[in-house]
Order: structure tokens, then C-alpha cells, then sequence
């Protein structure tokens, strides 16, 4: 990705989140994120991340 690129993605980004930066939502613990015996993410957890990486992808993101 080049510089101006990636520019425009972080203004996409910044404008998605602008209005919660001085206010940020409350995160979860980690015991809140994973299954503490097999140490793998709950469904709510994935589903979090697979929503984000979709966002970040049709944003022009490249992932392997």
C-alpha cells in the first residue's frame, strides 16, 4: 500500500471513529474474550474480528 493510500484509509478509519475518541467504549478483559481452558476466542470474539477485518478489507486493506 502507498503512502497516499494509506492516507485515505486512515481518514475512512478516523471518520467511522471520530465521535467516540473522547469517550471510548469499555473493552472486555481477556478471560471475557477467550475460553481460559483451550485458551481459543469465543464466537462473539470472532465474529468482532471477522466483522472488522471484512471492514478493513472493503476499505482496500490486503490480507493473506
Amino acid at each position: 500500500m502507498n503512502l497516499a493510500d494509506a492516507n485515505e484509509l486512515v481518514k475512512a478509519i478516523y471518520k467511522k471513529y471520530e465521535g467516540k475518541l473522547k469517550n471510548p467504549p469499555t473493552g472486555k478483559k481477556f478471560q471475557e474474550c477467550y475460553d481460559l481452558k483451550k485458551l481459543e476466542p469465543s464466537k462473539e470474539y470472532l465474529d468482532i474480528y471477522g466483522k472488522a477485518k471484512k471492514e478493513l478489507a472493503d476499505l482496500g486493506v490486503p490480507f493473506k
